[in-house]
């Protein structure tokens, strides 16, 4: 009884500790998502300064990538 009574403990244990680890997985997606998003806008925004030409190479640089459907 207590064999099996442990082995359901740390397979729990083991599930909690997936679950934290997949949180963390996330977190991290999501932060490492958002710097890039900030770098493209800082980078875009600093290229249209340039006027036209700055308006194209941000066009040509951060083209949304086409899925196919």
């Amino acid at each position: 009884m207590s064999i099996i009574f442990t082995w359901s403990a740390l397979s729990k244990l083991a599930a909690c500790l997936a679950d934290l680890w997949g949180f963390r997985l996330v977190l991290a997606q999501a932060t490492c998502s958002a710097f890039w998003q900030r770098t493209i806008a800082v980078v875009s925004e600093r290229l249209g300064r340039l006027g036209k030409f700055g308006n194209r190479a941000a066009r040509l640089l951060f083209k949304p990538s086409k899925r196919p459907s």
